[in-house]
């Protein structure tokens, strides 16, 4: 590698571990040269503490832990790859109806939420669904579902009534 190229990689450990709360992750630097090494070590504290102050030491001990321990690496693979599983059922309900609904639903390959392009009428329409115990996050002039925190009995008839909440204000 170039002595003037320094590769920086970056990850988040809070989706990787199941524990995105805690925002935790790393970031790891590789040069050939040793000077550029120990700017970046001593930049990065900095950086990083004038940015986010500092993580969550209990979240890179688990992952030390995890990580050290076959058993427990495998154990909680298992259960993430559970979880997983479980988000995609989820999207699979919401995804289907929608689609039986008629309701437009931006591209989604994989992830927490789904996004409902609702148009200018975005405001009415949550005000709406939030009077139905229906909470969305308003995105421009859409809404995001979270379906990483409704249970899938919850996700069975949602796109209907979030079609029929746009369909009450449309025009």
């Amino acid at each position: 590698m170039p002595k003037n190229v320094l590769f920086m990689y970056a990850f988040s450990l809070s989706k990787s571990l199941s524990i995105y709360g805690m925002r935790i992750g790393a970031q790891i630097a590789v040069s050939t040269d040793e000077e550029v090494i120990q700017e970046f070590k001593d930049a990065i504290p900095f950086s990083c503490r004038t940015t986010w102050s500092n993580i969550p030491k209990g979240g890179m001990k688990l992952f030390a832990t995890i990580m050290k321990n076959p058993k427990l690496k495998a154990n909680f693979l298992k259960e993430k790859q559970g979880y997983m599983n479980l988000l995609n059922e989820r999207a699979n309900i919401f995804l289907t109806e929608a689609k039986k609904e008629n309701l437009e639903v931006l591209p989604y390959k994989s992830g927490f939420f789904v996004t409902v392009p609702v148009g200018e009428i975005v405001d009415k329409v949550i005000e709406d669904l939030e009077s139905k115990n229906i909470f969305v996050i308003k995105f421009d002039t859409g809404i995001r579902i979270g379906l990483c925190s409704v249970p899938k009995r919850k996700i069975k008839g949602l796109a209907k009534k979030i079609k029929d909440s746009i369909n009450k204000f449309k025009n």
